[in-house]
């Protein structure tokens, strides 16, 4: 609309910077030797990144998401235009906590692009041979990413983890699934927010949520789980390991509980948060 008064246009975004997101999957292609001309569909455009720019350089405000996608504007001339406001959609709460059985059960749900992180996940399970792990993965086909060779030897070296893929599912067979898990990890190298965090908490799993995804504000703030670096492979294993040793874990079943009893309360702040942006 040529019309369109451009300064008083607010962007409602979801995703972190296009530009950092691109040089975290070219820093994993170079990592991991993946031949970078022939995977170019994998990389965001530059188009997409100068659009992004042109667009939030002219516009009055930029909402985001968690306070991990507003860092990765941190160099942008229009850092001071960007206000954070947590999603709190997906938050219908129906808490139905599974019990340990030998094994830990875990879901990742997502779908299995680099800079999800997926790989790193799956590398850092491989390091452990003390426990079981069943890993549930839903979004997508293993045999697709980028890394599969990869991912598969790991696997095969080590007889005390599982993975079972479900491929894409519908909403009422995932919610079957996620009540017989024990814990949903969200390895994102970088994500604005991760609805899926939100579903998870909501069937009443605790959430391993990585560092560089905005869904860890949640977390953090409600103590509804653990954060960890995905770079580190300790790291993630260490998390896994007080979930073993039930180290905290009745705690954080207690805190969704008590913060599904605030949902609707934090359902109401993310509205208002959003008018008073808007106004």
């Amino acid at each position: 609309n040529k019309n369109l008064d451009e300064s008083n246009v607010i962007i409602d975004h979801g995703s972190p910077n296009l530009d950092y997101i691109k040089k975290v999957i070219i820093r994993e292609m170079k990592k991991y030797s993946i031949n970078i001309q022939n995977n170019l569909n994998a990389i965001v455009e530059n188009w997409a990144i100068k659009q992004e720019d042109y667009e939030f350089n002219k516009c009055k405000k930029i909402i985001v998401a968690s306070n991990f996608a507003k860092r990765t504007f941190l160099y942008k001339k229009y850092y001071d235009k960007i206000y954070v406001n947590n999603i709190v959609t997906n938050l219908d709460i129906k808490i139905n906590h599974q019990k340990f059985e030998d094994k830990i059960k875990l879901i990742y749900v997502g779908d299995f692009s680099l800079w999800k992180g997926l790989h790193r996940m799956i590398f850092s399970l491989c390091e452990q041979k003390e426990f079981e792990v069943e890993l549930n993965l839903v979004g997508g086909d293993l045999e697709n990413h980028l890394l599969y060779k990869s991912i598969k030897n790991y696997i095969n070296d080590n007889d005390k983890i599982k993975i079972i893929s479900h491929g894409k599912l519908k909403k009422d067979k995932l919610n079957r699934l996620y009540k017989n898990m024990n814990l949903m990890i969200f390895p994102s190298l970088s994500d604005g927010y991760g609805i899926v965090v939100n579903e998870a908490i909501s069937n009443g799993i605790p959430v391993i949520c990585s560092i560089y995804s905005g869904a860890v504000d949640l977390i953090k703030k409600y103590k509804l789980g653990y954060s960890y670096d995905p770079y580190i492979k300790k790291s993630l294993i260490s998390k896994l390991k007080l979930i073993r040793d039930r180290e905290n874990y009745l705690e954080i079943i207690d805190n969704i509980i008590k913060f599904s009893l605030i949902s609707d309360q934090i359902k109401s702040d993310y509205e208002n948060n959003l008018i008073s942006y808007i106004n």
